[in-house]
């Protein structure tokens, strides 16, 4: 790979002064010539790890060594080649990040620090019967029903704003009115100097997970034909009496 392959192996300029006489370029002599350069310096862009990404080449007319202004172009050029790599990764990684988000199989709800709704995910509309824009600029009391102690909506609040995550279910109202219950995963985003910017809900309609343990519990204390409480049940509620 010649000068190529020395820039990958050292991670650091490789000049060429004459080119002419290295024989690595021999191959190309008539190209060279019909371009009339001699000399060929080449600077990695590196990765913040140290990896070599690629390598920018500037080639000049005369045989020679860069001078200080070359030197320094050289310099800059691979380390805009460098931040322009790393823009373009972020934002395929973010372009990622947003298709998760958006095909995620839970709902997905982001609000500022005042807990007004900044995004809502496709899901979330499923869940709720809310489009984006209905919400956007609400807050989450549009979904609050009469169900959930404020208790826990103060806990789930003080927690949250404290910096730390909060679990939890709530009884909350879809927009046609009908109840169901929420699993939530509630985090807080803070930004470079540690101050909560965001908060992120992870939204789970257990509705009927909750059902269906309510009918077995229901089942498991209650005689099927008659309906009401069987031996056990009665036993138990007698015994807590005594």
């Amino acid at each position: 790979l010649g000068c190529f392959g020395e820039v990958v192996r050292h991670k650091d300029r490789v000049v060429m002064p004459d080119i002419t006489r290295d024989a690595n370029w021999s191959q190309h002599e008539t190209e060279l010539k019909s371009l009339r350069v001699e000399a060929c310096w080449l600077e990695p862009i590196l990765s913040s790890q140290g990896r070599v990404l690629g390598m920018f080449v500037l080639f000049q007319q005369q045989a020679g060594v860069p001078d200080s202004l070359a030197s320094d172009l050289l310099r800059e050029m691979a380390l805009l080649s460098t931040l322009a790599i790393k823009h373009h990764r972020n934002v395929q990684n973010l372009h990622k990040l947003s298709l998760a988000v958006e095909y995620s199989p839970n709902a997905v709800m982001m609000t500022d620090a005042r807990g007004i709704i900044e995004y809502v995910n496709p899901k979330f509309s499923e869940i709720t019967g809310y489009q984006s824009g209905e919400v956007i600029g609400q807050t989450p009391r549009v979904l609050k029903s009469l169900e959930t102690d404020d208790e826990v909506h103060q806990d789930l609040w003080r927690t949250i704003q404290s910096g730390e995550e909060w679990w939890g279910e709530l009884r909350n109202l879809r927009k046609d009115g009908e109840l169901y219950w929420s699993k939530e995963h509630i985090s807080p985003i803070k930004d470079s100097h540690g101050k909560v910017s965001h908060f992120v809900a992870i939204i789970e309609d257990v509705t009927e997970t909750r059902l269906i343990n309510e009918k077995v519990s229901y089942q498991a204390t209650h005689d099927a034909l008659t309906d009401l409480i069987n031996r056990r049940e009665f036993e138990r509620i007698l015994s807590n009496l005594v």
